[in-house]
């Protein structure tokens, strides 16, 4: 189950479906069982601006039409720099397909962290973070990482490949993102 915001967040991500492909160098995505939650990092290097990548992340309005199995994501409002986001979907493995419904804050730390937390909706669980780190050759290295846990049980031994997968998916799908309006600028 991929998380939200993950979405971009990877929210954002953060539980959705399909396989994307990226050029990003070190495209890197693990996971670990601890305690009831699948914790999870992503990472990748990209060239692009730091603003379009901040951009990218917080568009929240449009993460459905580039978050694999997102099929909505709405703005609700700001509290200071909090976004507060729905965002409806489903995830996808195997022979499962369950609907995500969330409402989560995506806490903006400008100009290099967005935190995520579910406010409420299908994951009991999902707090994590972008970051972007500036590499020496000016590049940027964009990590999500963070814990899950949806709401229906699972047994660990499924539900750990689910999340880590449409986790992939979703951090894959914004990195894709943020390459293609790259190369429109």
């Amino acid at each position: 189950m991929k998380a939200s915001t993950l979405w971009l967040i990877l929210p954002v991500a953060f539980c959705f479906g399909g396989d994307f492909v990226t050029a990003a160098e070190n495209f890197r995505v693990e996971s670990r069982i601890e305690g009831d939650s699948v914790y999870v990092e992503a990472e990748a290097v990209i060239t692009a601006p730091h603003a379009l990548i901040w951009t990218t992340l917080t568009d929240y309005d449009h993460l459905s039409n580039f978050i694999p199995g997102m099929k909505s994501s709405t703005l609700l409002r700001y509290e200071g720099e909090t976004a507060v986001v729905e965002q409806h979907g489903s995830v996808s493995f195997l022979f499962f397909s369950l609907p995500v419904d969330v409402v989560v804050n995506s806490i903006e730390q400008k100009p290099n962290r967005i935190g995520i937390e579910v406010v409420r909706g299908s994951l009991d669980r999902l707090d994590g973070a972008y970051e972007l780190l500036q590499k020496a050759d000016g590049r940027w290295l964009v990590k999500w990482n963070g814990y899950v846990k949806p709401s229906l049980p699972l047994p660990r031994f499924i539900t750990q490949p689910i999340i880590r997968k449409n986790i992939e998916n979703q951090f894959a799908g914004m990195v894709a993102e943020i390459e293609r309006r790259s190369l429109l600028n």
